[in-house]
């Protein structure tokens, strides 16, 4: 998209814009004649990730005093949506979980959302919608990445075996924690957290559900980047005991996704998460 295109599309004028390529996305910051600045992610194929992307965030908009980008428009081939006034500070970890504590503060009846939709570029079921959160847990997420990555990879008979092995210890340790239907982000790393100028923090490319609140203090784990969480929420709050084998649980659906999405050292890195979870439940 060059930026008569983008004007013809949005029906103002476009006075500064600058494109970047990350496959399979294109990314255009740019400013309107009434000096208002947006960002954009464009796809060349149709694609509802973008449609789903602002159900997440208009799900995030319910919470009033969280900083979320306003969508201008979203399509099957675009999003268009405010810029964020970032500041380059450190995320402060006080600020981070407090955001998360107004976010997760929105519940539901069930488990689940009502519509499925993406983590990254990969699938995420969501409309096995019920109240058991080990069921939900161990169907629609462990099991459903599960059988798409034996759909994409020649999984060994170890791997299968071991991975089959989880279902009840998956049933017992959730059942365990008492799991409420709360507004998760669904893909917390850092990468989705915008630290704001004036010390807010904005949460950005959703996979919403309404899920154990853990789960998104689990997935800052994951890759790094954005502090000791865990320390910081136990020390200033509370988490129910077991919380250290539910982080490994909880992440390993995020190692399974990426092993769908990017094969390679992830597929052995999901086994390893497997067997630790068995050897430590």
């Amino acid at each position: 998209m060059d930026k008569a295109e983008l004007e013809n599309l949005l029906n103002f004028k476009v006075l500064e814009f600058k494109k970047t390529y990350k496959p399979p996305f294109a990314y255009i910051s740019f400013k309107s004649d009434r000096n208002k600045c947006f960002f954009m992610k464009y796809s060349k194929e149709p694609t509802n990730m973008f449609i789903c992307e602002k159900h997440g965030l208009d799900e995030f908009a319910q919470v009033r005093d969280l900083k979320i980008p306003e969508v201008l428009l979203a399509n099957n081939y675009c999003i268009v949506m405010d810029a964020m006034n970032l500041s380059y500070e450190t995320l402060g970890l006080d600020r981070l979980v407090k955001s998360l504590r107004l976010l997760h503060n929105v519940q539901d009846k069930e488990f689940g959302f009502y519509e499925d939709n993406f983590i990254g570029q990969s699938t995420q079921s969501n409309t096995k919608r019920t109240k058991n959160w080990g069921e939900f847990f161990w169907v629609s997420r462990l099991l459903y990445k599960f059988d798409q990555l034996n759909e994409k990879e020649s999984l060994t008979s170890e791997f299968k075996s071991e991975f089959l092995k989880l279902e009840t210890v998956i049933y017992r340790v959730l059942g365990e924690v008492k799991a409420e239907p709360r507004l998760v982000h669904g893909d917390l790393w850092s990468g989705n957290l915008l630290p704001l100028k004036g010390g807010a923090i904005s949460f950005v490319d959703p996979a919403v559900y309404y899920g154990h609140f853990e789960v998104d203090l689990a997935m800052t784990q994951l890759f790094g980047g954005v502090g000791d969480v865990y320390s910081f929420y136990v020390a200033h709050y509370s988490l129910d005991a077991g919380w250290e084998l539910r982080m490994k649980i909880y992440n390993l659906y995020h190692l399974l996704n990426h092993a769908v999405i990017f094969s390679g050292s992830y597929v052995q890195q999901s086994l390893y998460q497997i067997k630790q979870i068995s050897t430590l439940a």
